[in-house]
């Protein structure tokens, strides 16, 4: 509790008499100011001090400030989570950042991770490109730059007499790409590898049938593909490209079982920068080659020697790019005759990416 020490004497007035002696008011006013200067303590050492601030101060733990007359001790916090002011009260912090005393100069610190939160990177200043799940930025998967035609990245032909179709591409197909096995098969029942989808499929009655199945690359795929897990015979075309999807596949289909030397067939190209890649096939008899009229050679050529599963089987991949609408037809010409001729083909629209 503060207890005043001095108290103005407030005295005005004649401290004598007309006789010369001190007036009574005065000596008691006096004896008043001698008490109160035997009351200050020694204050010449520490604990002379401490009796001198016990007088002021409230209690124990106790702040003193100086006020603009006197020194008086503070008042409690009223709690852990409170702080002083200048003004001698207590408040609750204010946390508040100012955006303007934020630091945004090209430091990484900062920066958002898979492990907290934080700045966006900095921009790339490309609009192909897009904040990822890793705090990078890139091409979205499938986007293939954006809205730009689908493209070809690579592609092998497969030709396997009695087993399963594994092709193994020239390189490691790239993350967010599509995959693409379009051929044909022998008439058993098949089962899909993991990751694959089956797109399209027409039976024969005594060779081998149309299939196209598809994947989205992820970041584990290696340069060896297997589409089917069934042991028969194969004959097509794995591809791999970009800027595509599967929603992007606008028309797919094929014939099976056709004869002669010569397979001609058209193909619905909906819109500018449609791409369609196919597959020409056979089975039941040795081809060393198949031509193409009206497309690209795409895969190259690749042949089996067998009779079982319907081999020998062969299969010649394409590619063909149409810039207006309407039916572009492609030719293969077997170097042999055969009954079991067979045409599967797939087209892709640009991106919506």
């Amino acid at each position: 509790m503060s207890v005043p020490i001095l108290q103005p004497l407030n005295y005005k007035r004649a401290i004598v008499d007309g006789q010369g002696r001190p007036t009574p008011e005065f000596q008691q006013k006096w004896r008043r100011l001698y008490e109160i200067a035997g009351a200050i303590p020694d204050v010449t050492t520490a604990a002379a001090m401490s009796a001198l601030l016990d007088l002021i101060a409230s209690g124990e733990g106790t702040i003193l400030r100086r006020g603009p007359e006197t020194w008086a001790g503070l008042p409690t916090p009223g709690g852990t989570g409170k702080f002083l002011r200048a003004d001698g009260s207590y408040a609750e912090p204010d946390v508040t950042v100012d955006e303007a005393d934020i630091d945004l100069s090209d430091v990484l610190t900062n920066n958002v991770s898979s492990t907290r939160h934080g700045f966006a990177p900095k921009l790339p200043n490309d609009a192909t490109k897009y904040l990822d799940g890793t705090g990078a930025y890139s091409v979205p998967a499938g986007g293939g730059g954006g809205g730009g035609p689908v493209t070809i990245v690579q592609a092998k032909s497969v030709s396997v007499l009695s087993g399963v179709p594994s092709v193994t591409l020239d390189s490691s197909p790239t993350p967010g790409n599509l995959l693409v096995f379009i051929g044909a098969r022998w008439t058993i029942s098949i089962n899909l590898a993991s990751g694959w989808q089956q797109l399209f499929s027409k039976s024969a009655t005594n060779s081998l049938s149309s299939i196209i199945a598809a994947k989205l690359v992820g970041a584990a795929d290696g340069a060896t593909q297997q589409p089917y897990t069934t042991n028969t015979g194969w004959a097509g075309v794995l591809v791999e490209v970009s800027g595509a999807a599967l929603s992007t596949i606008t028309a797919y289909g094929g014939t099976v079982d056709e004869s002669g030397t010569t397979l001609a067939q058209g193909i619905v190209a909906p819109g500018g920068d449609c791409l369609s890649i196919g597959a020409f096939t056979s089975a039941g008899k040795t081809n060393t080659s198949i031509g193409l009229d009206g497309a690209d050679d795409l895969g190259a050529f690749a042949s089996d020697t067998g009779s079982s599963n319907g081999g020998p089987h062969s299969a010649q991949g394409f590619a063909l790019t149409s810039t207006g609408k309407g039916a572009e037809t492609v030719t293969g010409t077997y170097s042999a005759a055969g009954n079991y001729n067979q045409f599967t083909f797939a087209t892709f629209a640009p991106s919506p990416f």
